[in-house]
């Protein structure tokens, strides 16, 4: 089977994930200073950010009883991560 050499080259990018890694690496170089000014000093180190796709950031956390405490003040953290890119654009 052959495939045309663009969608051949759009799929390994794609699965490559190198327009995604600008976009994480973005996210992720703030994750830090954003749990700092929303949160309390304890919240530090709790979390990471894994993943960014289709809008959706993926954050590890250290256990479950961290993963609600970080559902609970997501709103504030998307709100805090949407107003920092919109400052630099």
């Amino acid at each position: 089977m052959f495939f045309p050499i663009k969608k051949f080259l759009s799929f390994r990018i794609n699965k490559l994930g190198l327009k995604k890694d600008e976009q994480n690496k973005r996210v992720f170089s703030i994750w830090e200073e954003v749990i700092e000014k929303k949160c309390q000093p304890h919240f530090k180190d709790k979390s990471k950010p894994l993943n960014l796709s289709y809008r959706t950031l993926i954050v590890d956390c250290l256990n479950a009883g961290w993963a609600c405490e970080f559902q609970l003040i997501s709103s504030q953290l998307i709100k805090e991560i949407n107003n920092r890119f919109k400052n630099k654009a």
